[in-house]
Protein backbone atom coordinates (compact mmCIF):
# COMPACT_ATOMS: atom_id res chain seq x y z
CA UNK A 1 0.00 0.00 0.00
CA UNK A 2 2.63 2.06 1.23
CA UNK A 3 4.53 1.82 -2.21
CA UNK A 4 1.77 2.01 -4.00
CA UNK A 5 0.57 5.35 -2.46
CA UNK A 6 4.42 6.93 -3.15
CA UNK A 7 4.12 5.63 -7.15
CA UNK A 8 0.55 7.79 -7.27
CA UNK A 9 2.54 10.47 -5.83
CA UNK A 10 5.18 10.51 -7.86
CA UNK A 11 3.26 10.31 -11.15
CA UNK A 12 1.08 13.01 -10.06
CA UNK A 13 3.71 15.17 -9.59
CA UNK A 14 5.48 14.30 -12.84
CA UNK A 15 2.21 14.94 -14.77
CA UNK A 16 1.90 18.88 -12.21
CA UNK A 17 5.59 20.08 -13.61
CA UNK A 18 5.49 18.45 -17.10
CA UNK A 19 2.35 20.61 -17.58
CA UNK A 20 3.57 23.42 -15.75
CA UNK A 21 7.18 23.55 -17.98
CA UNK A 22 4.32 23.38 -21.13
CA UNK A 23 2.46 26.45 -19.46
CA UNK A 24 5.48 28.61 -19.03
CA UNK A 25 7.69 27.74 -21.76
CA UNK A 26 4.95 28.69 -24.62
CA UNK A 27 4.76 32.01 -23.80
CA UNK A 28 8.50 32.40 -22.75
CA UNK A 29 9.55 31.35 -26.30
CA UNK A 30 7.51 33.93 -27.45
CA UNK A 31 9.00 36.42 -25.37
CA UNK A 32 12.31 35.61 -26.21
CA UNK A 33 11.77 35.81 -29.99
CA UNK A 34 10.80 39.49 -29.22
CA UNK A 35 13.73 40.16 -27.47
CA UNK A 36 15.99 38.55 -30.18
CA UNK A 37 13.89 41.02 -32.77
CA UNK A 38 14.22 43.89 -30.08
CA UNK A 39 18.03 43.66 -30.16
CA UNK A 40 18.44 43.95 -33.43
CA UNK A 41 16.84 47.71 -33.55
CA UNK A 42 18.36 48.61 -30.14
CA UNK A 43 21.86 49.27 -29.11
CA UNK A 44 24.17 46.55 -28.97
CA UNK A 45 23.55 44.81 -25.12
CA UNK A 46 20.82 46.01 -24.34
CA UNK A 47 18.60 42.91 -24.47
CA UNK A 48 21.52 40.75 -23.32
CA UNK A 49 20.82 40.53 -19.64
CA UNK A 50 16.51 39.82 -20.53
CA UNK A 51 17.71 36.87 -22.92
CA UNK A 52 20.08 35.40 -20.94
CA UNK A 53 17.60 35.22 -18.32
CA UNK A 54 14.57 33.66 -20.45
CA UNK A 55 17.65 30.90 -20.96
CA UNK A 56 17.80 30.38 -17.83
CA UNK A 57 14.93 30.06 -16.91
CA UNK A 58 14.21 28.03 -19.86
CA UNK A 59 17.06 25.45 -18.69
CA UNK A 60 14.99 25.28 -14.72
CA UNK A 61 12.04 24.22 -16.76
CA UNK A 62 13.79 21.48 -18.59
CA UNK A 63 15.72 20.65 -15.67
CA UNK A 64 12.26 20.35 -13.57
CA UNK A 65 12.06 16.16 -14.19
CA UNK A 66 15.18 15.52 -12.47
CA UNK A 67 13.82 16.40 -9.27
CA UNK A 68 11.24 13.87 -9.53
CA UNK A 69 11.47 11.09 -7.47
CA UNK A 70 10.74 7.23 -8.42
CA UNK A 71 10.42 4.97 -6.13
CA UNK A 72 10.95 2.32 -8.46
CA UNK A 73 14.17 3.66 -9.43
CA UNK A 74 17.22 1.32 -9.64
CA UNK A 75 21.19 2.29 -9.39
CA UNK A 76 22.63 1.49 -11.98
CA UNK A 77 26.49 0.93 -12.60
CA UNK A 78 28.29 3.56 -15.49
CA UNK A 79 31.82 4.46 -16.45
CA UNK A 80 32.49 8.02 -14.53
CA UNK A 81 35.09 9.54 -16.89
CA UNK A 82 32.64 9.41 -19.98
CA UNK A 83 29.47 11.41 -18.56
CA UNK A 84 32.58 13.56 -16.72
CA UNK A 85 33.29 14.19 -20.49
CA UNK A 86 30.05 14.74 -21.52
CA UNK A 87 29.06 17.22 -19.01
CA UNK A 88 31.88 19.18 -18.01
CA UNK A 89 33.66 21.84 -20.08
CA UNK A 90 37.36 21.48 -21.56
CA UNK A 91 38.75 23.98 -18.68
CA UNK A 92 38.65 20.71 -16.57
CA UNK A 93 41.57 18.53 -16.67
CA UNK A 94 40.55 14.62 -16.11
CA UNK A 95 43.06 12.88 -16.98
CA UNK A 96 44.04 11.32 -13.54
CA UNK A 97 40.68 9.54 -13.07
CA UNK A 98 40.77 5.95 -14.74
CA UNK A 99 38.18 4.98 -17.54
CA UNK A 100 37.74 1.67 -14.86
CA UNK A 101 36.34 4.24 -12.15
CA UNK A 102 32.52 3.16 -12.12
CA UNK A 103 29.96 4.46 -10.14
CA UNK A 104 26.25 3.37 -8.77
CA UNK A 105 23.56 6.46 -9.66
CA UNK A 106 21.56 7.79 -11.66
CA UNK A 107 23.04 9.16 -14.89
CA UNK A 108 20.75 11.63 -16.13
CA UNK A 109 20.26 12.98 -12.67
CA UNK A 110 24.34 13.09 -11.92
CA UNK A 111 25.36 14.90 -14.91
CA UNK A 112 23.03 17.35 -14.47
CA UNK A 113 24.95 18.43 -10.83
CA UNK A 114 27.68 18.09 -12.68
CA UNK A 115 26.80 20.39 -15.72
CA UNK A 116 25.49 22.79 -13.02
CA UNK A 117 28.57 22.75 -10.76
CA UNK A 118 30.52 23.68 -13.96
CA UNK A 119 28.00 26.56 -14.95
CA UNK A 120 28.34 27.94 -11.41
CA UNK A 121 31.92 28.17 -11.36
CA UNK A 122 32.16 30.02 -14.76
CA UNK A 123 35.70 28.64 -15.07
CA UNK A 124 37.75 30.09 -18.27
CA UNK A 125 39.69 27.54 -20.50
CA UNK A 126 43.48 29.19 -19.28
CA UNK A 127 42.43 28.04 -16.43
CA UNK A 128 42.73 24.41 -17.16
CA UNK A 129 46.40 23.82 -16.01
CA UNK A 130 44.93 24.71 -12.37
CA UNK A 131 41.38 23.07 -12.69
CA UNK A 132 41.54 19.12 -11.94
CA UNK A 133 39.01 16.47 -11.06
CA UNK A 134 39.96 13.49 -9.28
CA UNK A 135 38.36 10.29 -7.74
CA UNK A 136 39.14 8.78 -4.28
CA UNK A 137 38.59 5.69 -3.22
CA UNK A 138 36.34 6.26 -0.76
CA UNK A 139 33.82 7.01 -3.36
CA UNK A 140 33.96 10.81 -3.15
CA UNK A 141 34.68 12.90 -6.37
CA UNK A 142 36.82 16.27 -6.21
CA UNK A 143 36.72 19.41 -7.94
CA UNK A 144 39.98 21.17 -7.68
CA UNK A 145 40.00 25.26 -9.04
CA UNK A 146 41.86 28.65 -8.50
CA UNK A 147 40.23 30.18 -5.59
CA UNK A 148 41.76 34.09 -5.72
CA UNK A 149 38.18 35.20 -6.27
CA UNK A 150 36.05 33.18 -3.88
CA UNK A 151 34.44 34.98 -1.57
CA UNK A 152 35.12 34.00 2.15
CA UNK A 153 31.54 32.30 2.74
CA UNK A 154 32.60 29.98 0.49
CA UNK A 155 33.96 28.01 2.80
CA UNK A 156 30.61 27.40 4.64
CA UNK A 157 29.11 26.57 1.68
CA UNK A 158 27.05 22.89 1.68
CA UNK A 159 25.18 23.24 -1.17
CA UNK A 160 25.16 24.43 -4.62
CA UNK A 161 22.40 27.11 -3.75
CA UNK A 162 25.07 28.61 -0.85
CA UNK A 163 27.75 28.08 -2.86
CA UNK A 164 26.05 30.51 -6.08
CA UNK A 165 25.00 33.11 -2.68
CA UNK A 166 29.05 32.77 -2.34
CA UNK A 167 29.98 33.54 -5.46
CA UNK A 168 27.25 36.12 -6.21
CA UNK A 169 27.52 37.70 -2.99
CA UNK A 170 23.71 38.32 -2.99
CA UNK A 171 20.25 35.76 -1.99
CA UNK A 172 19.68 32.95 -5.09
CA UNK A 173 16.45 33.62 -6.45
CA UNK A 174 16.29 30.62 -8.72
CA UNK A 175 15.04 27.35 -7.80
CA UNK A 176 17.09 25.26 -6.26
CA UNK A 177 16.49 21.89 -8.36
CA UNK A 178 20.36 21.00 -8.43
CA UNK A 179 19.91 20.81 -4.22
CA UNK A 180 17.01 18.74 -4.64
CA UNK A 181 18.48 16.49 -7.06
CA UNK A 182 21.65 16.45 -4.67
CA UNK A 183 19.14 15.42 -2.28
CA UNK A 184 17.80 12.46 -4.38
CA UNK A 185 21.08 11.08 -5.12
CA UNK A 186 22.33 10.99 -1.63
CA UNK A 187 25.22 12.90 -2.55
CA UNK A 188 26.44 15.12 0.07
CA UNK A 189 28.21 18.47 -0.50
CA UNK A 190 31.29 20.24 0.66
CA UNK A 191 32.90 23.49 -0.07
CA UNK A 192 36.88 24.31 1.18
CA UNK A 193 40.28 25.75 0.68
CA UNK A 194 43.67 24.44 0.41
CA UNK A 195 45.89 27.35 -0.17
CA UNK A 196 45.40 28.72 -3.60
CA UNK A 197 42.54 26.50 -4.66
CA UNK A 198 39.08 26.24 -4.30
CA UNK A 199 37.56 22.60 -3.31
CA UNK A 200 34.38 20.96 -3.93
CA UNK A 201 33.97 17.58 -2.33
CA UNK A 202 30.57 15.35 -3.90
CA UNK A 203 30.59 12.15 -1.98
CA UNK A 204 28.51 9.25 -2.89
CA UNK A 205 26.56 7.56 -0.06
Amino acid sequence: MGASKSTNIANLLDHLLRGLAHDIRTPLSVISNDLQYFATQLPKGECDRSLRRCKEISEHLSALSAILVDPDMERTGFPLLALLHESLSECWALSSISPDVTVESEQQRLGYVLKEIDRVLGLEASSKANAVVHWQDDGALVFSFPAHALSDTFVSATSLTELVESITNSHFTSPPIADAVCSTLKLAFECKREGEQGVIVLRFS
